[in-house]
């Protein structure tokens, strides 16, 4: 599921440069913020983390963004030996979180819903196509609800529920980091080489948006935030096992605008992710659905109940009726003798 490809002078530098003690990603700080009613989500991916950073198969983190600090959510979840969670997105339209988890011997992706609340995992179904198990690389939703997953140069459909993916057309080659705006509802993916591009979901096209020069090492994960900014996370080997460092860039200006956090880091330990994800706030309550009550129906009232209402005595309209009926028969009987009378 995700074949790793390093360039050997690079990283051979990045470790000189971490055990000399040059400055590096490592003891960066940020100062963006995410909106304020977002927070940063990690998962991480015991098989690539060192053993001193050891943590429960698919385990979700929140993560501070100015300084990539983690706290744990829950204990992980084990699912059919998966090891590591690769893509992480959020469906717009329920607010469901879906990731590809892949097994210790890298058979064909899982994916799964992920309660970021208390960090439990549950499969929805084994990533196929045409029936067959297949591979899929990266995972991104738009904002109608629609999900589409990026493997060996083509772009799928791929359906939430069941797993299925359906070819749309060709496009990116090696690509593990995929997102759609939630401010915009375009799709961008990013390339092993740091090329950030948008790709056309109806037909799998691409054009570049920019290149990342800040970037040193391949990325895996790759999210937005609801205000447009990009955040993700740079892949290092700097000593022995890797390790993740967080970036955040705005799409106007990427380079310059780029701002590192820091490594990632749980409990004074470097545990590695490869997937990031901007969510709801951390803590936040669950919004409850509001409905408007219904009216009872109004009762019936009666005639003097109505006029009682008005303030007016109800034998008052009677009386002036029977006068006026009085009157009435009156003129008319005096009519009728005019009339004799003539």
């Amino acid at each position: 599921m995700y074949n790793r490809t390093r360039l050997t002078v690079v990283t051979a530098l990045v470790g000189v440069l971490a055990l000399t003690g040059v400055a590096t990603a490592a003891n960066a700080a940020g100062t963006r913020t995410l909106p304020v009613d977002n927070s940063l989500y990690a998962i991480t991916c015991p098989y690539y983390s060192d053993d001193s950073a050891a943590t429960p198969n698919n385990q979700v983190l929140v993560v501070d963004e100015q300084t990539a600090e983690a706290t744990a959510i829950g204990t992980g979840t084990e699912i059919d030996s998966s090891n590591c969670t690769g893509s992480f997105t959020v469906d717009p339209t329920t607010g469901t979180v879906y990731a590809l988890v892949a097994t210790d011997d890298y058979d064909f992706p899982i994916l799964v819903t992920v309660d970021l609340t208390t960090g439990v995992s549950t499969k929805v179904a084994d990533v196929t196509e045409g029936g067959i198990p297949t591979y899929a690389s990266a995972l991104a939703i738009g904002l109608d609800g629609a999900a589409y997953a990026l493997y060996d140069g083509d772009l799928f459909s791929l359906n939430l529920s069941d797993g299925v993916m359906v070819y749309i057309g060709s496009s990116l080659n090696y690509v593990w980091a995929f997102v759609s705006d939630p401010s915009s509802g375009l799709f961008y993916a990013l390339d092993e080489d740091g090329e950030l591009f948008e790709i056309d979901i109806t037909d799998g096209s691409y054009v570049s948006s920019a290149t990342l020069s800040f970037l040193t090492e391949a990325t895996y994960s790759l999210t937005i935030d609801t205000n447009g900014v990009f955040w993700l996370g740079e892949d290092l080997d700097a000593v022995d096992e890797y390790s993740t460092t967080l970036w955040s860039f705005t799409l106007a200006d990427p380079n310059i605008s780029a701002e590192n956090a820091g490594v990632l880091t749980l409990n004074g330990e470097v545990p590695y992710s490869m997937a990031l994800v901007v969510g709801p706030k951390h803590g936040a309550p669950t919004p409850t659905p509001t409905t408007t009550p219904t009216a009872a129906p109004a009762a019936e009232i009666e005639p003097s109940a109505e006029l009682a209402a008005t303030g007016t005595n109800p034998a008052v309209p009677i009386a002036v009726s029977i006068v006026l009926l009085v009157v009435g028969a009156v003129l008319a009987i005096a009519a009728r003798r005019r009339r004799s009378a003539n």
